[in-house]
């Protein structure tokens, strides 16, 4: 595993966040549904993170900032995967509801 380290600040590479497993579904609704809503709060930081890196990447290019953009973009994907996966498991258990 390589690790790029940013003014203090250990990252891990793409190659590590690609190979690493997700952890089983929990099993209960309310494990479920916490779940979730650490998954959206989660989406959203990184959403305006990547908001934030990209306002600066209009001033001036950057590559680490640009790195981290682009490891944010690819863990919102994984993380919008497992809440689907999340969403149909929730469906299963209890079909009325909806996040």
């Amino acid at each position: 595993m390589v690790e790029i380290y940013i003014k203090g600040i250990k990252m891990t590479s793409m190659s590590s966040l690609i190979e690493t497993p997700e952890p089983p579904l929990p099993e209960t609704l309310p494990d479920l549904i916490q779940l979730s809503s650490e998954l959206q709060n989660s989406i959203q930081h990184l959403e305006d993170s990547n908001y934030q890196l990209n306002e600066a990447l209009k001033n001036e290019f950057d590559e680490c900032l640009y790195q981290a953009v682009v490891e944010n973009e690819f863990i919102i994907s994984k993380k919008k995967q497992r809440l689907e996966s999340v969403q149909n498991e929730i469906d299963k258990l209890n079909p009325e509801f909806k996040i």
